[in-house]
């Protein structure tokens, strides 16, 4: 398995939703362009996993099997078998996988527990 890397640093205008993160609007994106067996993949920093990954805090990804169901069914039934107390987002990804993102811990820990 070889692996190769190279520091390069991307200089990108970034705009957030969050306004805690409005002051990293002009930083500079540090990656790492990596290839492993010959696919080409970027390792983004510490500093810019957190941010990533904050974003995705209290996400669920569903994949449904069996039938297919519609996006308005299907966040029907989510609705009512979960009870969140609080709206959530439903995000159709591809191949029918489901990002669900809860607003609260509670309702998150309530899924999938």
């Amino acid at each position: 398995m070889e692996r190769t890397s190279t520091l390069i640093a991307i200089p990108k205008k970034v705009r957030f939703k969050d306004e805690s993160l409005a002051s990293l609007t002009n930083m500079v994106v540090d990656s790492f362009r990596s290839n492993l067996n010959g696919i080409p993949s970027i390792d983004f920093l510490d500093r810019i996993n957190k941010i990533l990954i904050k974003g995705m805090e209290f996400t669920v990804v569903v994949k449904l099997l069996g039938r297919n169901i519609g996006y308005g069914p299907l966040h029907n039934h989510i609705s009512s078998l979960w009870k969140p107390t609080q709206p959530f987002r439903l995000m159709d990804v591809a191949n029918r996988y489901y990002l669900i993102r809860f607003l609260s811990r509670a309702d998150y820990d309530a899924a999938l527990s």
